[in-house]
């Protein structure tokens, strides 16, 4: 009974994407600004990474402090790539992105990890040519930091040899005077908040985290300034071998601007390996989540985000589990360009004999100056019947 209620939901979602007449960025707050369309700020039309010209003046009008500049004093060349010491012509935009940081993760108050963190370090060019737009990314990391970016990496680096990373490059020509883009390549899947935490569970229980978890597809983008959405065809992730673990099938995601600042949306997806990357048993793996996300901004300094999905997997040898997870955070902005964040976040994972977990979350950020940020998480995690983990996460990044 349960089996056909979830096919019969994942019809209904399906017919409802397809037949209907912008994702959230890695800043989901910002609609405390006014701004959910997040075409408007960044090369991908559903968020998140490399910016736009307007999105880098806003770098400094509304994300950072007033340590270099006043919010309401134009942005001068500082915002431009390179910090304006490297012009570009008016139809390319380039970033770099440079990561790094330290963490320590206590069990039973012991220290169990110890590290520093080369997190990320790439390059990433935009260039459009009429309706016709090229995107591509590119970077390196040391292969023994490289862990958690293993599904987008281009060689299979260990020990102290660098890792090749490319995490997308697509092609996309524009329809409907920019409001719709087609693309293909390797893209960020169309699913939940696209939240800069991209360890939080539901985007690892939803393999949408924006390290690695990226596919190889074709998209339609689409929007009309009070909904956005988003439906991909996913082909498989060719950089992850061998081809018997690639997930093929259909993920989508539909948001509606309700009134004022705040947002809802549903996403779905359906995917399907002939192999079971999750419990190495025999046989095919069926992997389905259902949810919704909801943002809502009711004061301009504060900024509410949540999201709960459905989690199906459907295993060849053992049959069907559910599961769920879900995330609340309260995002507050008491000083222009510092935040805190206070998040929980629940999951049951869609396999046998799983408990229920609990995660909580105490997190600051910084923005000095245009194009750079200062991070601090503490996050608690119960495991079941294993010890709760308490890790400390310290992180600076830097956007050229």
């Amino acid at each position: 009974m349960r089996e056909r209620f979830v096919r019969a939901l994942g019809a209904a979602f399906v017919a409802f994407f397809l037949l209907a007449p912008r994702y959230a960025a890695a800043y989901p707050w910002m609609i405390r600004h006014d701004y959910n369309v997040c075409s408007v700020c960044h090369t991908d039309p559903s968020g998140g990474n490399l910016l736009t010209e307007y999105g880098r003046s806003l770098s400094q009008t509304l994300l950072s402090s007033e340590l270099l500049a006043k919010r309401d004093e134009e942005p001068g060349k500082f915002k431009d790539f390179a910090f304006g010491l490297v012009p570009l012509p008016e139809n390319v935009q380039a970033g770099a992105f440079l990561r790094s940081g330290y963490i320590a993760n206590y069990r039973d108050g012991a220290l169990v990890d110890d590290r520093t963190l080369r997190m990320r370090a790439d390059l990433e060019a935009h260039a459009q040519f009429g309706a016709v737009r090229i995107d591509g990314q590119l970077g390196v990391l040391p292969g023994a930091s490289a862990n958690l970016g293993r599904e987008a990496q281009l060689n299979r680096a260990t020990g102290d040899d660098l890792a090749v990373v490319a995490r997308t490059y697509w092609a996309g020509y524009e329809l409907n005077d920019g409001d719709a883009l087609v693309r293909a390549g390797r893209l960020y899947m169309p699913f939940g908040l696209r939240n800069i935490e991209h360890n939080s569970w539901v985007r690892s229980a939803t393999k949408t985290d924006i390290n690695q978890h990226q596919q190889h597809g074709v998209s339609y983008y689409w929007t009309n300034g009070a909904y956005r959405a988003e439906v991909m065809a996913v082909l498989g992730n060719y950089q992850l071998r061998p081809d018997a673990f690639r997930e093929r099938g259909i993920v989508a995601y539909l948001e509606r601007r309700i009134s004022g600042k705040q947002a809802l949306a549903v996403q779905m997806q359906a995917l399907r390996s002939s192999s079971d990357a999750l419990t190495l048993s025999n046989g095919s793996l069926t992997r389905q989540a259902y949810g919704a996300t909801y943002r809502l901004a009711p004061h301009e300094r504060v900024a509410l985000m949540a999201e709960a999905n459905v989690l199906v997997n459907t295993f060849a040898a053992s049959g069907t589990e559910f599961g769920h997870v879900a995330f609340l955070q309260a995002d507050v902005e008491p000083l222009n360009g510092f935040h805190v964040m206070a998040t929980v976040e629940e999951l049951k994972q869609a396999l046998a004999n799983q408990d229920q977990r609990f995660g909580a979350w105490l997190s600051s950020a910084y923005f000095p100056v245009p194009h750079t940020e200062l991070r601090v998480d503490g996050i608690y995690r119960t495991n079941g019947s294993e010890p709760a983990s308490l890790t400390l996460l310290f992180q600076g990044q830097l956007y050229l």
